[in-house]
């Protein structure tokens, strides 16, 4: 015979029967059944909603592979198109460069060739104009024609030099390709970034069935008189005050630290250290229930949190069994009286 409650009594179980009080033991009895069931139901109904969560982490998965073949293709044709641009690219700023050295030195060896020519004039000038009409003035005059004639030859053969020489216009491919390396870049990072996404997710512990990752990306919260306690699965905790000022970090999603069942409770550490204290952290204790939800969070010690958090991926999956309704209702029938 199993005793529910201190409570259940008639005295009829007391010393010699002297004791009397009243007989509540059928009240307390069906109302310890109506709790039990559904204790039961809910068990029940979450673990049929963790095979749902365990069948979304098998698809999820079964799509990553698909999409990690697909993004490694892409990854590998985007880089090759950014090596080649970037060749390309290379090659341009040389010649642009080069062009660039060439320019400057062109117009510095003319300014040299100008000042050079100019004093060389002055002083023919200053020479003829002394010889006046000398007999010698004309083969003074035939020489400085020759001089001018050999001056404009070999300003010629520079000139034609220079011109074969790819001008600053002929250049402008050189933006053209940063412009599209800039674009390619781009998608090459994007690509680089959805692959990474991908591998850390499958490199993710989500639990023996993987039925955790349901609630990747997903946050609850529950409301105390001073603050709004946020819960991010797989992500960070925070304390929001009601009355103002910045959110506070409890901490961020680290590891699984349950006992002896490894993946009934969650650690959040490496919060905002606390004045005078420890960085603040948050342990989060999963149970059973059909839907994510906050039952209770508390501060135990300073700077370390507790939260009691209800979820379909906690439960167990053996109350569907063949015959656990059989069990628990058995468990569940108590006598009227004893």
């Amino acid at each position: 015979m199993r005793l529910v409650d201190p409570d259940c009594c008639d005295g009829t179980d007391e010393y010699d029967g002297r004791v009397k009080c009243p007989n509540t033991c059928k009240e307390i009895g069906a109302k310890y059944r109506e709790e039990q069931l559904e204790a039961h139901r809910i068990q029940k109904e979450g673990a049929r909603l963790k095979e749902e969560y365990i069948s979304f982490a098998q698809q999820a998965k079964a799509g990553r592979i698909g999409e990690v073949d697909r993004l490694e293709a892409e990854v590998e044709e985007v880089s090759k198109r950014y090596d080649a641009v970037r060749s390309r690219l290379d090659e341009a700023e040389t010649q642009e460069r080069e062009t660039r050295e060439a320019q400057a030195v062109d117009a510095e060896k003319c300014e040299t060739r100008v000042t050079g020519v100019r004093g060389w004039l002055d002083k023919i000038l200053g020479a003829v104009s002394g010889l006046k009409k000398s007999k010698c003035s004309e083969a003074v005059l035939e020489k400085v024609v020759d001089t001018y004639e050999e001056i404009v030859k070999e300003q010629g053969k520079e000139q034609e030099e220079v011109a074969a020489r790819p001008s600053l216009a002929e250049l402008e491919e050189s933006q053209e390709l940063r412009t599209e390396l800039n674009e390619i870049s781009s998608e090459k990072s994007r690509k680089e970034t959805e692959l990474a996404d991908l591998r850390k997710k499958e490199e993710t512990d989500f639990g023996p069935d993987r039925e955790y990752e349901k609630l990747l990306d997903q946050c609850v919260e529950w409301d105390s008189p001073e603050y709004t306690y946020e819960i991010c699965f797989f992500g960070r905790s925070t304390q929001k005050s009601k009355t103002g000022g910045g959110d506070t970090g409890l901490g961020s999603w680290t590891r699984w630290s349950g006992h002896p069942n490894l993946y009934s409770e969650m650690k959040f550490e490496n919060g905002l250290r606390c004045w005078t204290g420890p960085e603040r952290s948050m342990t989060v204790t999963l149970e059973c229930g059909t839907k994510e939800e906050v039952v209770s969070v508390a501060e135990p010690q300073k700077c370390e949190y507790v939260a009691r958090v209800r979820t379909p991926a906690a439960c167990d999956l053996k109350v569907l069994e063949k015959g656990s309704d059989a069990k628990a209702g058995g468990e569940g029938v108590m006598h009227d009286e004893l």
